[in-house]
């Protein structure tokens, strides 16, 4: 194994999931009049990814696959924060803001394929399960048949296919959850799939994130939609095994509206639902199926700083269906404008969960004091950042302090937490030689 490949992906790898995560923290707080402040919370991470960029020229050609991955998930990354940056400087609107976050999930598919290192499987995790031992046994196993990211007609501009997630654990032996999540408009499920695959692979669920068969959901007219929906869960069974008692049907915006459309319908096959920053009309209610609205778990996920969809909106919904329901009706309105996906599900960790105006926590997959302890044979202990828990930034361009030492000792040392020898028949000999390079760097004499 070449150093100077091992060094390469030590320095790289930091820097573009730090970049991930900010831009995932810009969606999740996008605020059309708080964006310039948004943006210096976020820092600058971008600028040390594209001062690694080069370092993955000329490696050998038996490292071409993973190569290829990591340049197309740094191109998206830079190419995202580019257009956001852009935008700051006056050069755009919120639509170019729309755009530019579209490059996330596209660098997020092309790095996937490298979960094979686990700096890149943490960062597929949820961030409150990263440490949880028998999820890390279950992902380290070799995959088992029929699992992983599967897109049916789902390219980009497609209409009416869908992508799916099954976590490479799955076994046949029992039944599965299934989450099918719902795009906003104009959006589609091959992009939308990012937004839940962290927790669909953390707990257990096969996630299916349709695209709408127009431009839309089907909310006025007629209902394309729907037949749509249920082709594909007929597809998605022939082939796993689904829990029938446990079938969530979620959705963003214009999707979270379609939840209702859909959902609160008799002959709906869903068992819970999950509408977030979703609007709704009183016709609704008064058009859904008594028998089934009645016991009806639903939860209700709004935004109060929501600029898009008033969080009035959920508060007149609850009214609404409560006054027609016995069952179980959650609602949650979080201090966040108009939510993005990632904000959904009900277990997201606290850290994400409290997003506030002048301290926001991202969360890291991994971080230096956490990896400084790791080292020494010591778990990380209050006052520390965990592996697995939040990196906090306060409101300056520049985001936490940084640590001592040079730029690339920290980066090495970043990947201490966690390194572990894959069994892979391309990956062993490349994660072998990485971890022994990174825990070298991370001897109290590196």
């Amino acid at each position: 194994m070449s150093e100077a490949v091992v060094d390469n992906i030590v320095a790289v790898l930091p820097p573009l999931l730090q970049t991930l995560e900010s831009l995932s923290f810009v969606a999740r707080n996008l605020n059309p009049p708080d964006f310039d402040r948004v943006m210096q919370i976020a820092g600058e991470p971008d600028e040390t990814l594209q001062a690694v960029r080069p370092l993955l020229a000329g490696w050998p050609e038996k490292f071409d696959h993973i190569k290829t991955a990591l340049e197309a998930a740094i191109d998206a990354a830079l190419a995202g924060y580019a257009g956001l940056r852009a935008v700051q400087y006056g050069e755009g609107d919120l639509v170019s803001v729309f755009r530019a976050l579209r490059y996330l999930p596209r660098a997020q598919e092309a790095l996937y394929p490298l979960t094979e290192l686990p700096p890149v499987s943490h960062f597929f995790l949820a961030p409150d399960l990263r440490e949880d031992a028998g999820l890390q046994a279950r992902l380290a196993a070799t995959p088992n048949d029929n699992t992983g990211i599967f897109h049916e007609r789902n390219e980009p501009g497609s209409r009416g296919g869908f992508s799916m997630y099954v976590p490479e654990y799955y076994t046949p032996d029992r039944a599965w959850p299934l989450v099918m999540a719902l795009h906003g408009g104009s959006g589609n499920g091959r992009g939308f799939l990012w937004s839940w695959l962290r927790d669909a692979r953390s707990r257990g669920a096969i996630l299916v994130a349709p695209t709408a068969t127009g431009q839309t959901w089907a909310l006025m007219g007629d209902d394309t939609d729907t037949p749509n929906l249920n082709r594909i869960i007929d597809q998605v069974r022939e082939r796993w095994r689904i829990d029938e008692t446990r079938m969530l049907l979620t959705g963003m915006s214009d999707g979270g509206t379609f939840s209702y459309v859909s959902g609160l319908d008799g002959a709906s096959r869903f068992t819970h639902l999950a509408p977030v920053a979703a609007t709704f009309h009183p016709l609704m209610a008064e058009m859904a199926d008594a028998d089934r609205l009645r016991g009806l778990p639903i939860f209700i996920t709004h935004g109060r700083l929501d600029w898009m969809f008033p969080v009035q909106t959920a508060r007149q919904t609850q009214g609404y269906v409560g006054r027609r329901r016995q069952g179980r009706l959650s609602r949650d309105r979080r201090s966040q404008p108009h939510l993005s996906a990632r904000d959904q599900c009900g277990d997201l960790s606290l850290a994400e969960r409290r997003a506030r105006r002048r301290r926001v926590r991202v969360s890291l997959p991994v971080t230096l004091r956490s990896a400084k302890r790791v080292s020494k044979g010591r778990r990380p202990g209050r006052g520390d950042v965990a592996a697995s828990g939040p990196h906090t930034l306060r409101g300056s361009p520049s985001g936490a302090s940084a640590p001592q030492g040079s730029r690339l000792q920290r980066q090495r040392r970043s990947l201490c937490a966690g390194m572990t020898v894959m069994d892979d028949a391309r990956g062993t000999i490349l994660v072998a030689a990485v971890d022994r390079k990174a825990r070298a760097t991370c001897s109290p004499a590196a």
